[in-house]
């Protein structure tokens, strides 16, 4: 896989992306694989970079209500990681697909350190 075509990295230099690479995960996904669960903590960033993803609920008869689609590439529910609070609903994917697991307290330190948003141009 190459980093730097991934938008959220493409401005980083080969040491970065292989600084970054050891707080990533990368999950091959099926269609319907669960990316995570309402309420859960989030402890990751999760970038789709490849396939569809949905943001669900379940109501009280079991019926699922689809709040948004995400289409690669796309973060899902980042909002979450930086409120610090559950995530509000199911993620699960529509296709199969690839997403970037990226542990978010490391990244967020990745960032400070060297001034790396305005530096690489990403703020």
């Amino acid at each position: 896989m190459n980093f730097k075509e991934i938008f959220l990295f493409k401005n980083l230099d080969d040491k970065d992306i292989n600084e970054i690479k050891n707080f990533i995960i990368v999950k091959n996904l099926k269609k319907e694989d669960i990316v995570f669960y309402e309420k859960e903590e989030p402890h990751y960033l999760h970038l789709l970079i490849e396939g569809i993803a949905r943001v669900y609920k379940v109501d009280n008869k079991g019926n699922e209500l689809i709040i948004h689609k995400f289409f690669a590439p796309s973060l899902i529910a980042e909002l979450a990681n930086f409120e610090k609070m559950p995530y509000p609903a199911n993620c699960a994917m529509e296709s199969d697909g690839i997403i970037l697991k990226i542990e978010f307290e490391k990244f967020k330190k990745f960032l400070k350190k060297g001034d790396v948003l305005v530096k690489k141009g990403l703020l």
